[in-house]
């Protein structure tokens, strides 16, 4: 009778996916999307995002695999400028980390989207904060879809108060780009 052969015992490396999410409010000047590394609160929220990645770098065994960024506009302007706005913002904010980190990632792997106007974003705000005439803001929100028709409504409400701090206040806020990094640790 032959021995039964042990079977030699293989550890197979297992893949933990971890996903990191952040915001980062890159300010521009109006109408602008060239990304100015010393213009406003711009290297407070650029070192957010530099911190993330380095946190992740020095993980051993961790690859970052893929960011996903997405540009947001805010409601001021036109549609179509928003739309160019939020896009070429997200754009240069994915150049700016393609030259300034060294992370081998392919076009496939650096994924940009955009928000021309965060109407969804708008709500929530209005809904947490204490913002004069909250209700017929909400209001004007869920009564029609058109993005023209909503912002006339808002410029009235108050003869032009309301829509000045909302503005003021709002606004600002909803002009962000959200990221996410997705990195393999291999254990």
């Amino acid at each position: 009778v032959s021995p039964v052969p042990e079977e030699a015992a293989v550890k197979m490396k297992s893949e933990k996916r971890v996903e990191k999410a952040g915001k980062a409010y890159i300010d521009f000047p109006v109408g602008s999307s060239m990304l100015d590394i010393n213009f406003g609160r711009n290297k407070y929220e650029l070192a957010k995002i530099n911190a993330s990645i380095r946190q992740i770098e020095k993980i051993d065994h961790a690859q970052i695999i893929e960011i996903a960024l997405t540009g947001y506009a805010s409601l001021d302007g036109s549609y179509a400028l928003n739309e160019k706005l939020s896009r070429e913002r997200a754009q240069a904010l994915a150049d700016y980390i393609s030259v300034f980190f060294d992370l081998n990632l392919s076009p496939g792997q650096l994924l940009i989207a955009h928000v021309a106007e965060d109407w969804d974003g708008f709500a929530r705000l209005v809904e947490q904060e204490n913002v004069f005439r909250k209700d017929e803001i909400i209001g004007i929100i869920h009564r029609n879809e058109n993005s023209e028709w909503r912002k006339k409504r808002l410029t009235e409400l108050d003869g032009g108060r309301v829509y000045r701090i909302l503005k003021k206040d709002i606004f600002p806020l909803l002009r962000r780009t959200e990221y996410k990094v997705t990195y393999l640790i291999k254990e």
